[in-house]
């Protein structure tokens, strides 16, 4: 895949700029702008960002399968809404709770904080 998104050095530009620069033909798609996420904006650990992708690839996974595709237009408040009551009632086999409230909370920060992330250079829609 093409580079989509470019680094800047901060000394090369002034303050009042953002240091990443998009392509206007980044793939619009929820899993693209999370490839791009992870190579641009995470700075954690291995370790963490592991983790961080396997949060990603079950919000991504859940998405799909509710709405059909990943195009980030239709990341709505209500979508999350339904993630957020599909974690709180899953179970396992035996009918316990799939994830307990700390991984709950995890999971959330990490949706919470890459929806902000798109958001700053591509604003969802406000419907």
């Amino acid at each position: 895949m093409e580079k989509t998104i470019e680094k800047v050095s901060q000394n090369t530009i002034p303050n009042n700029f953002d240091l990443v620069t998009l392509d206007k033909n980044l793939p619009d798609t929820l899993d693209a702008w999370a490839e791009f996420y992870f190579s641009f904006e995470v700075s954690t650990s291995q370790k963490s960002q592991k983790e961080q992708k396997r949060v990603m690839k079950l919000f991504l996974s859940f998405m799909s399968k509710e709405i059909g595709n990943l195009e980030r237009t239709n990341w709505t408040p209500r979508l999350t809404q339904s993630f957020i009551d599909y974690m709180r009632h899953e179970t396992d086999v035996k009918g316990k709770r799939r994830w307990g409230d700390k991984y709950y909370n995890r999971i959330m920060s990490t949706i919470k904080t890459f929806a902000k992330w798109v958001h700053k250079y591509r604003p969802f829609p406000l419907d």
